[in-house]
């Protein structure tokens, strides 16, 4: 998991944020910053971001663009 908090803005995005500790980062910290999760699984993204509130992206960050 790659946690990023950009600047002071309150802006953090978390990798594998639909599942695990990506998704506990992300409920955590989602009543008090802006949150973006990164994962693979379209379904998985939609269900927590729908729950949190937040926005996602469906995202291979293994693979160089």
């Amino acid at each position: 998991m790659i946690l990023i908090f950009l600047g002071m803005s309150k802006i953090v995005c978390i990798t594998g944020g639909a599942s695990g500790v990506g998704l506990a980062m992300a409920t955590a910290l989602a009543p008090a910053h802006k949150v973006i999760i990164l994962d693979l699984q379209l379904a998985d993204c939609k269900r927590v971001a729908k729950e949190l509130d937040i926005d996602y992206v469906v995202a291979d960050i293994t693979k160089p663009a």
